[in-house]
């Protein structure tokens, strides 16, 4: 039991350290846990090993009393007519009794340790159910908090993935613009010769207005006398 108890303390104890410790932290709690589980499946069949023994000693101090009690009878049955055979009945009841009353030292020294027994599982239940409540919400919150970063890299991606495609965009337009630039517009002829005449029109209708201007008398307006 000391030995149980030292080992008890030990895991206990250092629990949080072996989570600090070890990377991968619910493998290390799962082996925790397990351990502290072993540990109450033993003393559970210590507890069955104690209840079959005292129950065989419950057999044998009842038998003892029985034979106790027969031996007494036939003492006070014989006594009277054979001294003898009453001072054997006597003798043998004194040895029965003695047998149950150490039986039932032994029974309540048993049934002590299967007290202290016990009361140790039912402390090594209750710490097992609190490693496992507690390795099952720190489960939830690291797979959460995983989940979260997952979360926040595919936003930080998707961030990357827009800024990837707008440079790619602008870079197409770009190239676009500048082929555009560098391509040379097709010549039409005709377009051609129609614009030289209206310009050449244009350019001739100017000088003979200012022929016009230059021929003029000074000191008359266009109203003349």
């Amino acid at each position: 039991m000391r030995t149980f108890k030292r080992l008890f303390a030990t895991l206990t104890a250092g629990f949080d350290s072996f989570i600090d410790q070890v990377e991968n932290h619910e493998a290390v709690a799962e082996a925790v846990v397990a351990d502290v589980r072993r540990q109450a499946a033993r003393l559970k069949v210590q507890i069955t090993r104690l209840d079959q023994h005292i129950a065989r000693l419950g057999e044998q101090h009842q038998q003892a009393l029985d034979e106790a009690g027969q031996w007494r009878e036939r003492a006070l049955r014989v006594a009277e007519d054979d001294d003898r055979r009453g001072l054997y009945c006597a003798a043998q009841y004194r040895d029965a009794e003695a047998r149950a009353r150490q039986l039932a030292s032994q029974i309540s020294e048993h049934t002590g340790l299967r007290t202290n027994v016990q009361r140790e599982l039912t402390a090594v239940e209750d710490k097992l159910n609190e490693l496992q409540l507690k390795k099952t919400l720190l489960a939830s919150r690291s797979a959460h908090a995983e989940a979260s970063k997952v979360a926040a890299g595919v936003a930080h991606a998707e961030c990357d993935a827009e800024g990837v495609f707008e440079r790619w965009e602008t870079q197409i337009t770009q190239n676009e613009y500048l082929t555009a630039a560098g391509t040379p517009v097709p010549v039409d002829p005709l377009r051609t010769e129609f614009e030289e005449q209206e310009r050449d029109a244009a350019l001739r209708e100017q000088l003979s207005a200012w022929r016009d201007d230059a021929s003029k008398p000074a000191g008359k307006d266009e109203g003349g006398a």
